[in-house]
Formats: C-alpha cells, sequence, structure tokens
C-alpha cells in the first residue's frame, strides 16, 4: 500500500476469483444497477425456502435420534442433591 492505495494485491484460495470492485464511480453504478435488477423473491417464496431448509434440518435430527420425540430427561427438585462440589486431585511430581 502506497497512500492508502493498493497497488498489488496476493490472494489466497479463498478470494483469488471473487471480484474486487474499486472506488471508481462508473463501477459502482454499474454494480448498484447490476444489484438492482436481481430477481428479489417474495415473502412467501422466502418463507417457503426457509420452511423447506427447516424440514431438512429436523429430518437429519430425527435420523441422529433412537427415537422420536426424544424423551423427557428426569429431574430432580431437590437443590441440594442437584449441586455436587467437584474434587480435583492432582498428583505430586
Amino acid at each position: 500500500m502506497i497512500a492508502g492505495c493498493t497497488f498489488f494485491r496476493i490472494f489466497d484460495k479463498e478470494n483469488a476469483y471473487k471480484p474486487l470492485f474499486d472506488n471508481c464511480r462508473m463501477m459502482d453504478l454499474r454494480f448498484s444497477t447490476e444489484v438492482a435488477c436481481r430477481p428479489v423473491p417474495s415473502q412467501a417464496e422466502r418463507e417457503k425456502v426457509e420452511f423447506k431448509a427447516l424440514k431438512e434440518k429436523i429430518e437429519e435430527c430425527k435420523g441422529k435420534l433412537q427415537a422420536w420425540p426424544p424423551t423427557r430427561k428426569p429431574r430432580t427438585l431437590n437443590i441440594l442433591t442437584d449441586r455436587h462440589p467437584v474434587r480435583v486431585t492432582l498428583d505430586e511430581p
């Protein structure tokens, strides 16, 4: 970098093929026009895609479980028996 301008950039594997937009007004106009012309999905389409993704995650979790719905874990109501002190013993050299 010289005076805040990048003259040479070393690209890594992730950024090697990503376009680098400079601060030229014409490039900014072209990029903003390109973004504005992209089709924007409607709210119903976005919800449908999100619903499908959530269903896939649920099916993935169901496959990992033995029983569906999972059984509830038993809980004790006595606070004194739920908390136990932790004792750590270290071997002295």
